[in-house]
């Protein structure tokens, strides 16, 4: 992954750019994750729910590190604007 802004005109200061994470990293966190999970529901899970709950914590954290590698300024508007359904949600 990268740490390069997408559009290479914007500059940012090197504390906005997301360290990036390794491999030993990120299954580390995961461990911790899953160890968390464990030890406050390990006595009502399954294997087969432990083996769901790693592969969607594993999923999780997937997703967090590439959202990580997109540059946003504060100024950068919303990618979609949430429209309320007409009843005040």
């Amino acid at each position: 992954m990268t740490t390069e802004p997408a559009d290479k005109s914007v500059s940012l200061p090197p504390e906005w750019v997301y360290p990036p994470l390794d491999a030993a990293q990120i299954a580390t966190t995961n461990a911790q994750l899953v160890a968390v999970a464990a030890l406050r529901h390990g006595d009502r899970l399954t294997p087969s729910q432990r083996a769901d709950l790693t592969a969607a914590i594993e999923t999780q954290t997937r997703h967090a590190e590439a959202l990580h590698r997109v540059p946003l300024r504060n100024s950068d508007e919303p990618a979609f604007i949430r429209a309320t359904l007409g009843d005040g949600r």
